[in-house]
């Protein structure tokens, strides 16, 4: 599959274009959800293949990943659980349960793309004095380890916004930029757990 094609599989699969061919009732995987139309395995698939195409686009070599693909993978993932997995959805328990399956999977496979970045080209600030070191020996008290920046946001945060102390539905679940609404920050770096408490970060700030 060519690059180009895989990113207009994700846009479309998005509700990011028109493209979304009504005329022989094929709505985009995201929509058809959004709609009530039950799930979209071939979509589904299709979004899957599109992601193991880019995946060697997000390579640091390859200067900063295409904006429009990055926010087209955040919204199928975090639009897919609040639409497919809310109160309100139509699907059934069975279903519910496959969509939640499916997206921890496409989750999974968009983190592993995300990690060989960082594996095959660490970007030196994200390296701490303890990393240098010997690896069996080092470690990092987190307690050390400046707060989330406040414009760190994820599908945990709202999801168990309300519960009682203690109590949550899921962890933290995606993490995305609320600057950006990307899993880029406005520094063109990723965002996560931990890259997100490095107060050098131009675009960090302390809650």
């Amino acid at each position: 599959m060519p690059p180009d094609e895989a990113k207009q599989i994700l846009l479309k699969h998005s509700c990011t274009t028109d493209d979304t061919n009504r005329s022989v009732g094929r709505l985009g995987w995201l929509q058809s959800i959004r709609e009530g139309a039950g799930l979209d395995e071939e979509g589904f698939n299709q979004i899957l293949g599109a992601v193991s195409t880019l995946a060697p686009t997000f390579s640091l070599d390859m200067g900063p990943p295409d904006r429009d693909v990055m926010a087209a993978l955040w919204k199928i993932v975090t639009l897919g659980r609040s639409w497919g997995l809310s109160t309100e959805s139509t699907l059934t328990v069975r279903d519910a349960r496959r969509l939640a399956d499916w997206l921890d999977r496409l989750s999974l496979e968009i983190t592993k793309s995300l990690d060989h970045v960082t594996e095959s080209a660490v970007d030196p600030r994200d390296v701490t004095p303890d990393q240098t070191a010997d690896s069996d020996t080092s470690t990092v008290d987190r307690c050390d380890l400046p707060p989330r920046c406040t414009h760190l946001w994820s599908t945990g945060l709202f999801m168990n916004a309300g519960l009682p102390p203690g109590q949550e539905v899921i962890g933290d679940g995606d993490f995305w930029c609320s600057l950006t609404q990307t899993v880029l920050g406005p520094d063109g770096r990723y965002c996560d757990g931990d890259k997100c408490r490095d107060s050098s970060r131009t675009c960090y700030e302390a809650p």
